[in-house]
C-alpha cells in the first residue's frame, strides 16, 4: 500500500518532469522502500486501463468479421491485465543490465522510480484518443492524429526523464526511450497472440 503523501508528493514530481523541471526528481521516494512501492503505481493506473480495454473491446465488436468472434469481456479484461504486468515489469528488469553495461547502477533506482511514477501522466495522451474513439467521441482520423502527437508527447518526456535520473546524454535516452517502446509493443504483440486477442 503506497501512503497518500508518497502518492501526492510523487505526483506531483511527476508533473513538474512532464514539465520539464528537472527537480521534480526530489519529489521521489528512492529508499529502497520506495522503489518496491513504486511498482504498485500499476494499481493506480489501473481503473484507465480497464476504460481503455473496454474502448478497445467496442472497437472489436465494431470490426468484428465472421472468422474472428470477438473474446469474451472477462476473458479479453483478464488477458490484457496479464499483457499490462507484464509490459510493466519487462523495461526495469532489462534495465537492470543495461544499467550496468552503461556503468549506471547508481541511479537504476530513482531512475526506475521516477519512470513507475510519470506513467501516472504517461498514460493519459497514450490511452484517451482512443478511449475517446472507441466511445465514438471522436473520429477515426482525429483519433489517429491525436494518437501519433500523444506518442511523441510520452517520447518526449520519457526522454527527459532518461536524461535526467540517469545523467546521460541525448542520445543515449533517445534509444532508451526507443527500446522501450520496441520491446513494450513486441512483449504486447506476443503476449496477445497466444492468449489470442
Amino acid at each position: 500500500m503506497i501512503p497518500i503523501d508518497e502518492i501526492r508528493h510523487s505526483s506531483t514530481g511527476a508533473w513538474q518532469l512532464f514539465l520539464g523541471e528537472a527537480n521534480g526528481m526530489n519529489a521521489f521516494n528512492t529508499s529502497f522502500e520506495g522503489f518496491l512501492r513504486s511498482f504498485g503505481v500499476v494499481v493506480l493506473v489501473f481503473p484507465l486501463f480497464l476504460i481503455f480495454c473496454s474502448a478497445e473491446l467496442m472497437i472489436l465488436e465494431d470490426l468484428e468479421e465472421p472468422d474472428t468472434p470477438v473474446p469474451s469481456p472477462g476473458f479479453y479484461f483478464g488477458a490484457r491485465t496479464i499483457v499490462l504486468i507484464v509490459d510493466w515489469l519487462a523495461f526495469p528488469v532489462l534495465m537492470i543490465f543495461i544499467a550496468r553495461l552503461l556503468d549506471l547502477g547508481s541511479r537504476y533506482v530513482s531512475y526506475i522510480v521516477a519512470y513507475n511514477w510519470t506513467a501516472l501522466i504517461a498514460i493519459l495522451p497514450l490511452s484517451l484518443p482512443l478511449i475517446f474513439f472507441g466511445y465514438n467521441l471522436i473520429p477515426a482520423l482525429v483519433a489517429l492524429v491525436l494518437s501519433v502527437i500523444g506518442l511523441g508527447i510520452v517520447m518526449r518526456y520519457r526522454w527527459f526523464v532518461a536524461v535526467t535520473a540517469l545523467g546521460v546524454g541525448g542520445w543515449t535516452a533517445f534509444g532508451l526511450v526507443v527500446l522501450d517502446l520496441a520491446l513494450s509493443f513486441t512483449l504486447t504483440e506476443l503476449t496477445s497472440r497466444a492468449m489470442g486477442i
